[in-house]
């Protein structure tokens, strides 16, 4: 689940509490299933575990928070229809602060699991009206040193998206209304070395999002699935990933308020389309304790929409192509990293032939440039059969 908002901003970015006791639930049976199915009589022994606590704070810089489009951009400061807009700024100073708290549990042969919960928020220096707070979790299962299965859970109660037009509102004082919705990620990951320092590896991912009353046309559920292969141990430590999947969004498109037999007269936002990624990273300097290195990574997107409504000129025969640069520099030692980084965004957007010429096609582009700092630490630890110092499973 990479970048969280870039996928709530796609589409209009843990479980519930209930589902994240669930799937703790699941994943402890399944962690003694393993253990019982993978025992071995050289890693019976009792297991190190420890836990860890982690905190991070992030702040950045976005010079179009909502990802509007260069005619809203002119439209809002131009002040003309200030009901279309509930933000004080189009770029606002960001601030993000994360908890996280987690159990591992190891073998000798690297055998163990990975047990953590996160929560964070995002706080807007100016455009308050798009705070929100989310959580996730995860349980993540190692055979070996050379496989692993990954599950993970993310909610997020309460996403801004923007003022969207609501035909069904009264004209007074505006048909323009806000437009939120929680949304629901769950995803399964499985990573397996295959040869050397070469690693495969196969997702697959849900996301449920439901909006707001006066918007339900616009709930949906997305499914994306994805294989990777990952190059590790290259020169000055560097790793090197190739990515590429197929997502699919499938929106309801009625808020069903029609007569019988009348066709739904209101926007659908279901679509398909390619999903495709590089990254890579490596270390630039060591001087002691602590380590320099860089990041850089892309990912391109592509969305065809599938109304088939006459009246949603806006969506029917619509095709966007987004593509996203980030690059990052790091400084770590034991317990704490900063990392200064950049991102530019992009999405381009070709409306179907039968939009008026008048339409604003939705492109946009967006910057973001700041700083992370993190810290981890161990809070509790229990020594087992694994030696002191010895290596944590190979799994990148």
């Amino acid at each position: 689940m990479r970048t969280i908002r870039k996928n709530t901003k796609a589409l209009a970015r843990t479980a519930p509490q209930a589902s994240l006791a669930a799937i703790s639930l699941i994943a402890t049976s399944l962690i003694g299933a393993s253990n019982i199915a993978w025992a071995d009589p050289a890693d019976a022994a009792r297991p190190s575990k420890r836990i860890v606590a982690g905190a991070g704070l992030t702040a950045f810089h976005d010079d179009n928070v909502l990802q509007y489009s260069g005619d809203q951009i002119t439209l809002f400061h131009s002040g003309l229809n200030p009901e279309r807009f509930s933000i004080e700024s189009v770029g606002d100073m960001v601030w993000r602060p994360s908890l996280s708290l987690g159990l591992e549990s190891r073998t000798r042969r690297g055998r163990g699991y990975d047990l953590s919960l996160r929560g964070s928020g995002e706080f807007h220096g100016k455009d308050k009206t798009a705070d929100f707070h989310s959580v996730g979790g995860q349980w993540r299962q190692l055979f070996s040193r050379r496989s692993s299965l990954a599950l993970r859970a993310y909610y997020l109660p309460h996403y801004y998206l923007r003022q969207l037009f609501d035909d069904d509102a009264p004209a007074v004082p505006t048909r323009y209304r806000r437009a939120e919705f929680a949304l629901a990620i769950g995803s399964l990951a499985w990573r397996q070395r295959i040869a050397g320092a070469t690693w495969a590896g196969l997702a697959y991912q849900y996301e449920r999002r439901r909006y707001n009353p006066e918007f339900v046309e616009r709930n949906s559920n997305t499914h994306q699935g994805e294989a990777e292969v990952t190059w590790t141990r290259l020169p000055h430590r560097g790793s090197l990933g190739l990515r590429s999947g197929y997502r699919h969004a499938d929106a309801k498109g009625s808020d069903g308020d029609e007569a019988p037999g009348v066709p739904p007269d209101d926007p659908d936002i279901g679509y398909h389309g390619l999903v495709a990624g590089a990254d890579g990273r490596m270390e630039l300097a060591r001087h002691g304790r602590s380590r320099w290195g860089a990041s850089l990574s892309y990912d391109l997107g592509t969305r065809d929409y599938t109304s088939n409504v006459p009246t949603d000129r806006y969506h029917s025969g619509r095709n966007d192509r987004d593509q996203t640069v980030r690059a990052g520099l790091r400084w770590s030692r034991p317990h704490w990293s900063v990392q200064g980084f950049f991102s530019h965004e992009q999405n381009v957007a070709n409306l179907g032939a039968a939009a008026p010429p008048t339409t604003d096609v939705g492109s946009y582009r967006e910057n973001q440039v700041g700083l992370n700092l993190d810290w981890s630490g161990v809070l509790w630890r229990e020594r087992g059969s694994a030696a002191e110092g010895e290596e944590g499973p190979d799994v990148p």
